[in-house]
């Protein structure tokens, strides 16, 4: 194809998709002179496309080239139009270039080239021209400390904003769940728009939920930033901020001009938005912002490469091990007791069980050969209503109770199904009829409403509504942010790891005065029925699905297969009928997709007639590994008929190549969808005839190429009427019982579950003794107590269980400057007691707060004098130019900090020393 084919064909098309209609003059001129240029006696150019603003002004040149050659021949032409333009007193203008197939967009006085897949609009172009005329920089302007103010989140803006200062594009933000991942997107976004270098926000979530929740953050810390909710094709309203989840936006992206977002925010960037939805985040050309809450060492490394960061090396990482020692700590830790039944350990076989089980099993018509299931087989093939009942009454005897003692808090179970998780309802309800049935709900996809304003989700967040209990199959398994969750139940394996944290961090939320003022949430509760702790001990990275082909996919493979098939035998009716379908999947392409827009060039090749002439094993080879995959991209179509074209095609394949066993199995498949068709529908029943025919034996008996496809034209239509077969699972009722019971101490927080349970047993022992001991009573009253009192009382409780002395109060309440009848005043609750981590930290806090313009490296090394301290006591000078502090700096604060910077922080840590 020439160049002037290319641009008649090709690029005016795509110019006049993006609003640049080639014929209007005010929009676009071709072959536009241009003063200052190389290579010609007049020193003058023509470009090939000048695009024009609505002041009339240049805003961009175009350079194109033919479809056969490398677009990057262009450039430095391109560039050149720009500098004469600039030479002649224009605006420095934007600079495109392509050969049709691959268009690149070079915003030179910022960034270098980059591969785009549609041109910008006016509007575009001029918004990006005005916000490199006005963007101010982003190092000396102030974070909102409104929105947040924690010294990581401070870092880690910090830290983005000087990536996007040293000329990057995107950022991926690692942060355990619950440390604020959207306010700092956010806060994020306030910066950028207050420096102009922002105006269009995109945010992106993987479910409803959290979208609302999302909207919420919105509307409360960025009042004033419009907002708009994408879930339809409607053109997008004028607005600063849009909200969509994933699927909706990736079946409009098409229609949106790929500069019309500034910047796009990616919530929840793991495996499966690479995998599904990477081409969102391909066609918009804007700054990309990661989040996700997955430990850095379960990030695939496709996610790393999507956001441009090194492996296991994101832009910023703040860990739950962090938030969880931080002091004040941001997160709670958990503690993890593992429960596994009989039958889950070892499974339901009628031979092991006792003769009077089997004898009832027999009354109840059961054949014993049948009941030999494996425990992994529980909820999958067999249900055991014993098992489930079991599961409920450890889960009410062994939860973390809500203020009144008597009730569970909240609490989500994870159930293996829908079905698994009405039974395990059904069982709440039975058992605990008191509770009317309010006190556990299914909360799942099932139920339209559930995620609707005042559904069963709202219902459950509010903490005075009776529902305590949420049994869920994957509507809570992530995003949901409820801080009085105390218990969570694992009544399902999980296979990935990244899930698996997930699902951990629905826990992990502080929640002050939870159980009454100043009794505050200082951990949750983890039931494990499926032993998933030992499992991602045993198999650190976890198991993640595999991908499976779509189903477009598979009907283009079979196709593929059939073509060689009819090769390799020689027939040659049937590979031209074959090629036909062939073409004809091709043609269904959506031409807007980036998947299929990166294949313009293999696209255009085979869209030729010639193409197909000599057609062998060479170009269905060339077609399984270059275009098999774009089908994927079909989203739009009538599923159940393609897989009914899959099920005849591999007939008619397994006919050519005389393979028996095939045709036996796809025999017994067609008729059993066949059957499934309901007679009782007009449309069905106008082709009896050809249902008839296909269940007679004469009708295999003859079997042709012929008259399969003339099955699979006539029902393929008919397909989506089948009445689904639903798989029966095999019901028992019996008796389970528990074969252990273990805790578990499991991460980072074992030390300080010990520090809890030892305050706890004292602040339990001092109230039990509180009635009747005299020195108590006086303090309760306020009435002064002398020395002997004091060491009266410190005996009796030095030979109680458990031990307590001063120095271990001290210890346990992180306060070596209180004494010992401060920490029984405190425990009365006449006193106020902040231990010395609160105060230190709250000092620091206060500090990075009010100097929010510190760099992220300087924020990072506040934190690290603030370890110091609390490990060590106190900070001297000469400590900061030595090591720990030179680790991070050779020079140590020397080397982060100014002289003035560094008198106002040495003044700062004397105070607190």
């Amino acid at each position: 194809m020439s160049e002037a084919q290319t641009r008649q064909e090709i690029i005016d098309k795509r110019l006049k998709a993006s609003g640049w209609n080639v014929k209007d003059p005010a929009l676009v001129t071709s072959e536009h002179p241009i003063l200052h240029q190389f290579g010609s006696l007049s020193k003058t150019g023509f470009c090939d496309y000048l695009l024009f603003a609505r002041d009339g002004s240049p805003l961009a040149v175009v350079e194109a080239k033919r479809s056969t050659v490398d677009a990057e021949i262009g450039r430095e032409q391109a560039k050149q139009y720009a500098d004469g333009l600039e030479k002649m007193g224009h605006p420095r203008p934007f600079i495109f270039y392509t050969n049709g197939n691959n268009l690149f967009f070079w915003d030179d006085s910022r960034y270098p080239p980059r591969k785009i897949y549609g041109f910008y609009t006016q509007a575009d172009l001029e918004r990006v021209r005005f916000q490199n005329l006005e963007r101010k920089p982003l190092s000396t302007t102030l974070i909102d400390t409104k929105i947040v103010g924690r010294p990581y989140q401070i870092e880690a803006i910090r830290r983005v904003l000087e990536t996007l200062t040293q000329g990057h594009r995107k950022a991926l933000l690692v942060m355990a769940t619950g440390t604020g991942k959207t306010r700092v997107a956010i806060a994020l976004i306030d910066v950028l728009m207050r420096c102009n270098w922002v105006k269009r926000i995109l945010f992106l979530a993987d479910r409803n939920e959290l979208l609302k929740q999302a909207r919420n953050a919105f509307k409360e810390h960025l009042p004033n930033a419009t907002w708009a909710r994408i879930s339809s094709k409607e053109p997008l309203p004028e607005k600063r901020v849009y909200l969509s989840t994933y699927p909706t936006m990736h079946s409009l992206y098409p229609t949106i001009s790929p500069g019309y977002f500034d910047m796009v925010v990616a919530d929840e960037s793991h495996r499966s938005i690479y995998n599904r939805y990477k081409e969102i985040l391909d066609h918009f050309d804007a700054y990309q912002l990661g989040l996700t809450a997955t430990p850095v060492e379960y990030i695939d490394r496709n996610t790393f490469q999507l956001f441009e960061t090194p492996n296991e090396d994101p832009t910023f990482n703040y860990t739950l091990e962090e938030a969880v020692n931080n002091s004040p700590p941001y997160l709670v830790p958990f503690k993890v007791l593992s429960i596994q039944s009989r039958f889950q350990l070892e499974g339901i076989k009628a031979g092991q069980l006792p003769v009077q089980i089997q004898k009832k099993l027999i009354e109840e018509g059961k054949d014993l050969e049948d009941i030999d299931f494996e425990g992994t087989d529980l909820e999958k093939q067999v249900t055991n209503s014993g098992t489930n009942e079991l599961i409920v009454r450890e889960f009410m005897e062994q939860c973390i109770k809500d203020e009144t003692g008597t009730r569970p808090g909240k609490s989500i179970i994870f159930a293996i199904s829908h079905q698994h998780a009405l039974r395990l309802e059904e069982h709440f309800n039975q058992l605990y009829p008191e509770y009317k049935g309010r006190l556990a709900r299914v909360i799942d996809s099932h139920d339209p409403r559930a995620g609707t304003e005042g559904g069963l989700i709202d219902q459950f967040k509010d903490p005075k509504d009776p529902l305590k209990v949420a049994i869920s199959v994957d509507m809570l398994d992530t995003g949901i942010d409820i801080p009085e969750v105390v218990n969570l139940v694992f009544a399902k394996p999980v296979f990935s790891r990244a899930k698996f944290w997930q699902m951990i961090g629905r826990g992990t939320r502080l929640c002050p005065n939870l159980f009454g003022q100043g009794e505050n949430k200082a951990y949750f509760l983890i039931i494990d029925h499926w032993k998933n702790f030992a499992y991602f001990q045993m198999n650190p990275p976890g198991k993640e699905p595999s991908p499976t082909l779509s189903v477009p996919e598979r009907l283009f493979g079979v196709r593929l297969d059939k073509a060689t098939s009819a090769l390799t035998v020689g027939d040659q009716l049937v590979l031209e009928k074959t090629i036909s379908g062939i073409r004809a999947d091709i043609a269904s392409l959506p031409k807007g997709t980036v998947r299929v827009k990166e294949k313009t060039q293999e696209l255009s090749v085979v869209a030729e007639e010639t193409a197909w002439y000599g057609f062998g094993l060479h170009e269905i080879e060339n077609l399984r590994k270059n275009i098999l995959p774009l089908m994927r991209t079909r989203s739009a179509e009538d599923f159940d008929a393609l897989r009914f074209d899959i099920d005849i095609i591999v007939t008619q394949t397994a006919l050519l190549d005389r393979d028996d066993e095939t045709l036996n199995r796809m025999k017994e498949t067609i008729r059993e969808k066949i059957d499934a068709l309901p007679l009782t529908l007009n449309q069905i029943r106008a082709e009896e005839e050809t249902i008839r025919k296909i269940k007679e034996e004469r009708f295999w008996a003859a079997l042709s190429e012929e008259c399969l496809e003339e099955v699979r034209v006539r029902l393929r239509g008919l397909m989506k009427h089948r009445q689904k077969k639903i798989n029966e699972m095999e019901k028992l009722n019996l008796e389970d019982i528990i074969l252990v019971r273990e805790w578990v101490e499991f991460g980072p927080e074992m030390e300080r579950a010990t520090v809890l349970e030892y305050r706890h047993k004292v602040e339990e022992k001092i109230n039990s003794l509180l009635i009747g001991n005299e020195v108590l009573q006086k303090l309760k009253r306020g009435e002064p107590v002398d020395d002997y009192d004091i060491s009266r009382l410190a005996e009796l409780l030095r030979s109680e269980d458990p031990y307590v002395t001063e120095e271990v109060l001290q210890r346990v309440y992180d306060n070596k400057n209180a004494h010992f009848i401060d920490f029984i005043r405190y425990i009365l609750g006449i006193q106020k007691l902040q231990s010395r981590s609160e105060v230190i930290a709250q000092a620091f806090d206060d500090f990075i707060a009010h100097h929010n313009d510190y760099s992220a490296n300087q924020v990072e090394f506040l934190q690290i004098i603030k370890t110091f301290i609390l490990n060590q006591g106190k900070v001297e000078k000469e400590n900061l130019i030595n090591r720990p502090f030179t680790n991070f700096h050779p020079q140590g604060i020397r080397g982060v900090f100014q002289l003035t910077q560094i008198d106002e922080i040495l003044e700062f840590v004397s105070k607190i020393g």
